[in-house]
């Protein structure tokens, strides 16, 4: 057994009880989001000096623009979305589908070109990265005429 000295036993029960505490202060916030939200970091903010004087700032603090809060994300109309061909379609042409991203309209349009075209629209659920979520997403988007 290693043998410490009264000093190194000190800094090592303070070093395992630190370690400690803040796991389980970690796991408890975890589990209980609820939990000291005043200790969730906030941005900072800078500091600007300036020549505004006191009535200048108060003016600023009275008024009562509110700007609203935008509250889901915007939705792709149907218009932005066509029917896309998947054995013509150009990458461009599949990024606009939903879910797909340069990478996804790379795969597609390798795979076409290995396969030679799509048979089904369901085929395109063979590529790489594409499954029943995202099918699920471009179906009524894509065809393969």
């Amino acid at each position: 057994m290693i043998n410490f000295t009264p000093q190194e036993r000190k800094a090592l029960i303070f070093l395992t009880v630190v370690l400690l505490l803040g796991s389980g202060i970690t796991l408890y916030k975890k589990y209980h989001s609820d939990f000291a939200p005043e200790l969730l970091l906030k941005p900072k903010a800078k500091v600007v000096e300036s020549n505004l004087s006191q009535q200048d700032l108060n003016s600023v603090a009275d008024t009562s623009t509110v700007i609203p809060k935008e509250t889901s994300p915007p939705q792709l109309s149907e218009e932005k979305i066509r029917q896309v061909n998947l054995n013509s379609a150009t990458q461009e042409e599949l990024e606009n589908l939903p879910s797909i991203g340069p990478v996804l309209a790379k795969r597609i349009i390798e795979y076409r070109n290995q396969k030679g075209g799509f048979k089904t629209i369901e085929e395109v659920k063979q590529v790489h990265g594409i499954g029943n979520k995202i099918f699920g997403k471009i179906k009524n988007y894509i065809s393969v005429n």
